[in-house]
């Protein structure tokens, strides 16, 4: 039985990446894999309780960074890695998984070392062509940031060693439930302004000056999670804030009784919450955010409606010609829930990743760094962190990056080149509607 470990942040209890390892683990496990999960923890932001408590179908180990120094969390990985014993390690967010792989290819291991790469972050993309001849695997899930990796000039990918694999989702559980006096939205994800939280009150706003009859539902947590709470209390009958939910309560009691599901975001790779939704017979109304053409999920006037990124007025005008239009609206519902039951089924998905991992293990290992590309720290800083943990010392950090650094590159001009890449292929969302919104009526 082959063996993967996914590196993964327990800052949050719900996301989307949490739910796609909800999924891969579940179908890979059904392939003959043992699957197990190593969740970063700190002293303050990063507490696998939730996690594991959301998500207790998982095996879950504990990546101990409590005391705070790169070493620390250095030693927390290698020693999880070398106790797991796995014949590949996937990373994704951790930035010290990668720094990880340096080291312990340097030092000869012959583990597989791969990335997950979730979106179309620059930092993200910029990292992963740093790193192109050390990565024995790259998976974009969606299309765009696959083509950005695929065509840079300079990076230098193994054969094979690049793929896509587009997310999936399961099939509903609960029938949708019909209502016809008004439209039922939904907006599901975290709040914060890279999912376009901050929109959802000018939302609110252009839908009530339209006199549109609708309820909102918001599920989710994040920095407008107070905003949410007071828009709750200041409009009862139209605004219910349900906080942060699972994928089970979210199936069950969200959304079956949805019309119609908002993405806000300027930038998604593969949006788990809109793909939830539309299994379910809802309607995305959605931002022209980043590759959503090249994704060919969201279809304009056929499986949803899109609006250029940073407009919510005309996202309301959307929302308010499907609530006068039953006939139309209906048949966007069969046809989102077709195209995800089709094209994106969980099964689908496991028999994708399996056959990718298992090509990865067939391939020759990729090149080790060379010592001056090592991660910063010593023998001697490690001998310290020994020390450090004996005593129960750490060092305090102010934020979540801080604890548990997100995905980086060295480079950082690079990041700059990939962003600029970005936005002269025209695949990335703009407020101003031009090149990714002109294709919209």
């Amino acid at each position: 039985m082959n063996r993967l470990l996914i590196l993964y942040s327990s800052h949050s209890a719900v996301c989307g990446i949490g739910t796609w390892i909800e999924c891969l683990a579940e179908q890979l496990t059904l392939r003959q894999w043992d699957v197990v999960v190593g969740l970063s923890w700190g002293q303050k932001f990063h507490k696998p309780d939730a996690v594991e408590e959301m998500r207790p179908g998982l095996q879950l180990v504990r990546l101990d960074g409590r005391t705070g120094t790169q070493a620390g969390r250095y030693l927390a990985i290698r020693n999880a890695i070398r106790r797991i014993k796995p014949d590949l390690v996937l990373v994704t967010l951790l930035d010290d998984g990668l720094r990880v792989m340096q080291r312990e290819k340097h030092l000869g291991s012959k583990v597989r070392f791969g990335f997950a790469n979730h979106g179309n972050s620059p930092g993200d993309l910029a990292a992963a062509i740093e790193l192109s001849d050390e990565l024995d695997l790259v998976v974009s899930v969606n299309r765009a940031s696959y083509q950005l990796l695929r065509d840079w000039p300079t990076a230098k990918w193994a054969p094979g060693s690049l793929q896509c694999i587009s997310n999936a989702v399961p099939a509903a559980i609960v029938a949708h439930q019909s209502q016809h006096d008004k439209i039922r939205l939904g907006f599901v994800g975290r709040l914060t302004t890279d999912k376009g939280a901050e929109q959802i009150e000018p939302l609110l706003a252009a839908l009530r000056e339209k006199n549109c009859h609708f309820v909102l539902t918001i599920a989710g947590d994040g920095p407008f999670g107070e905003t949410m709470t007071r828009l709750a209390a200041q409009f009862p009958e139209q605004v219910q804030y349900l906080g942060q939910l699972s994928r089970d309560q979210l199936y069950r009691q969200v959304y079956p009784k949805l019309d119609v599901i908002i993405c806000l975001s300027p930038s998604e790779g593969w949006p788990m919450a809109i793909a939830e939704a539309m299994v379910h017979g809802v309607v995305p109304v959605s931002s022209e955010y980043t590759g959503v053409h090249l994704e060919d999920v969201i279809r304009h006037n056929e499986t949803g409606v899109l609006f250029p990124v940073g407009q919510p007025e005309i996202a309301a005008d959307r929302i308010f010609e499907l609530a006068q239009d039953s006939a139309r609206l209906a048949d966007f519902q069969a046809a989102a829930q077709r195209i995800m039951t089709t094209q994106h089924s969980p099964e689908q998905f496991g028999n994708r990743w399996d056959e990718c991992l298992r090509r990865a293990l067939e391939r020759e290992s990729s090149r080790s760094a060379a010592t001056a590309e090592l991660p910063g720290f010593s023998v001697a800083d490690i001998v310290k962190e020994w020390v450090r943990r004996f005593l129960g010392r750490s060092v305090l950090h102010r934020s979540v990056r801080a604890e548990w650094p997100m995905i980086a590159p060295r480079n950082e001009r690079l990041i700059a080149e990939v962003q600029q890449c970005l936005s002269e292929t025209g695949i990335r969302g703009s407020g101003s509607g031009t090149a990714a919104t002109s294709s919209i009526k």
